[in-house]
C-alpha cells in the first residue's frame, strides 16, 4: 500500500449509526466528567491534608487515593468523543489543520486563563504573607517554567512539570496526543481497531524500560488510553455491517464484568510481581493502560445498554441533572481546583482555631462547593465561548 498523508488517513469514511440514538445517549458523559472533577479535587485534598503521604488516619479512606485515574477517564473520554464526532460526519472532510484549530479554541482559552490566574495565587501567597511552606510542587516559579507552560510542553521536564499549578501537566500532554489522533483513527480503518490499540499499548509502554528517558514522567502510555476511547466509539457509532454484528453477538454487560474480572487479576499481579512495596508510581506504565482499557470497555457498555438493563439504569443516574450541570464546565474545575485548595488550605490554617488535619480537610470539602462555583464563572468567560466556536462540544 501507498504512502499515505495524514490528511488522507484522517479522511476515512464509514457509515453512521442513526445521529438520533447518539445525540440522545450521551448526557451520561457529563455525568461521568462531572465524578471525575470533582473525585481528583477532593483526592487533592486528601494529599495537602496528608502533606503528599497515604496514611491510613480516619479521613484518609483507601476510595480516595486514586485521583491519578481520574486523568485516565479523562483521556478516554477525549478519545471517544473526538471519534465519536467523526462518525457522526460520516467521516472527517478536514485538513489536520482545521482539527487542531477546533481543539486549540476548545481547550486552550480556559488553558491559558488558568495559567494567568494559578501564577496570580502564587503572587498573592507572597505578597499578602500567607506564604508557600511546604510547597514544594508549584515553586520555585522561574521563567523558563512559565514558558514551557505557554508552550504546552511543560510536562517534558521535571523541573516544569508541577510547577505553578501541578493538574496543568496533563494538559500539556492531551494537547500533544492531538497532533498523533488524526493518525490513530485513520489506522482503525484501515487495520483493525483491535490491532491499533495494541500497537498504542506496546508503544507507548515501551519508554518505561528506556532507561533514563525523560517521556516516562508525561505517561506516554496515555496513548494506548486515546485509542482505546477511539477504538470504543467505532464499537458504538460506525454502523457498517461488520460492526453491527458486533454490536448484536455480545453482552456488553457481560463483556464489561469479565473485563472487570480479567483486570482485577491483572491488578494483583501487578502489585505482587511489579510494585513489592515500591511507590505506586513506579507502576503507572501498567496501572493505567488496565484502567483504560476497562473504562473503555464500560463506556461501551453503558452507550449500548437498553433502557431497563443495570447498564441503561446506571446511565440514567449518570444523567441526573445535577451531574449534567457540574459535567458541562469539568473541565474548568479540573483547570482551576489545585492552586484554589492550596489557598484556601493556607487560609484556613491560619484562621482556624483548631489546627487538627481532619477539621483542615472537612473545612476544604466545604470551600469545595465555592471552588466549584468559581470554576463556574471561569467557565462562562473562558470556556463555553469557544465551545461554540469549535463546532460543538466534541471534548
Amino acid at each position: 500500500m501507498k504512502a499515505q498523508t495524514v490528511a488522507e488517513l484522517v479522511t476515512s469514511t464509514v457509515k453512521v449509526a442513526d445521529p438520533v440514538n447518539i445525540v440522545t445517549r450521551l448526557d451520561f458523559l457529563d455525568g461521568i466528567r462531572a465524578i471525575a472533577a470533582v473525585y481528583v479535587a477532593v483526592f487533592h485534598i486528601q494529599m495537602w491534608r496528608n502533606a503528599q503521604s497515604y496514611h491510613f488516619t480516619p479521613f484518609s479512606w483507601l476510595p480516595l487515593a486514586y485521583g491519578h485515574y481520574s486523568v485516565d477517564v479523562f483521556i478516554v473520554l477525549s478519545g471517544f468523543c473526538l471519534s465519536m464526532s467523526i462518525v457522526k460526519r460520516g467521516g472527517v472532510q478536514q485538513a489536520f489543520r482545521a482539527f487542531l484549530s477546533r481543539r486549540a479554541k476548545r481547550i486552550l482559552p480556559a488553558y491559558y486563563g488558568a495559567l494567568i490566574l494559578s501564577l496570580l495565587i502564587v503572587w498573592f501567597r507572597e505578597w499578602s504573607g500567607i506564604g508557600s511552606q511546604g510547597d514544594v510542587l508549584t515553586i520555585p516559579v522561574t521563567f523558563a517554567g512559565i514558558a514551557s507552560h505557554i508552550a504546552l510542553v511543560h510536562n517534558l521536564n521535571q523541573d516544569w512539570i508541577t510547577k505553578i499549578n501541578g493538574p496543568l501537566w496533563s494538559i500539556a500532554w492531551e494537547w500533544q496526543l492531538y497532533f498523533v489522533f488524526p493518525i490513530i483513527v485513520g489506522a482503525m480503518y484501515r487495520t483493525t481497531v483491535a490491532g491499533v490499540i495494541v500497537a498504542c499499548t506496546i508503544v507507548g509502554m515501551s519508554f518505561h524500560f528506556i532507561p533514563g528517558s525523560p517521556i516516562d514522567m508525561t505517561c506516554p502510555w496515555y496513548l494506548a488510553l486515546l485509542a482505546a476511547g477511539a477504538g470504543a466509539a467505532v464499537v458504538c457509532f460506525d454502523s457498517s455491517p461488520r460492526w453491527e454484528q458486533i454490536r448484536n453477538r455480545y453482552a456488553w454487560g457481560s463483556v464489561f464484568f469479565t473485563a472487570g474480572g480479567i483486570a482485577g487479576i491483572l491488578l494483583v499481579l501487578v502489585k505482587r510481581v511489579l510494585l513489592r512495596g515500591a511507590p505506586t508510581e513506579s507502576a503507572l506504565f501498567a496501572l493505567d493502560p488496565i484502567v483504560g482499557l476497562l473504562f473503555a470497555v464500560g463506556l461501551i457498555w453503558l452507550t449500548l445498554s437498553h433502557q431497563n438493563a443495570l447498564g441503561g439504569s446506571l446511565r440514567r443516574l449518570l444523567t441526573r441533572r445535577p451531574l449534567v450541570w457540574v459535567g458541562g464546565f469539568s473541565y474548568s474545575i479540573y483547570l482551576l481546583h489545585g492552586p484554589l485548595v492550596d489557598i484556601c488550605a493556607r487560609i484556613l490554617i491560619r484562621i482556624l482555631p483548631w489546627q487538627s488535619r481532619d477539621v483542615i480537610f472537612l473545612s476544604l470539602l466545604v470551600c469545595l462547593v465555592g471552588i466549584v462555583l468559581i470554576a463556574y464563572g471561569f467557565s462562562t468567560i473562558f470556556e463555553k465561548p469557544f465551545v461554540a466556536m469549535s463546532s460543538g462540544r466534541s471534548s
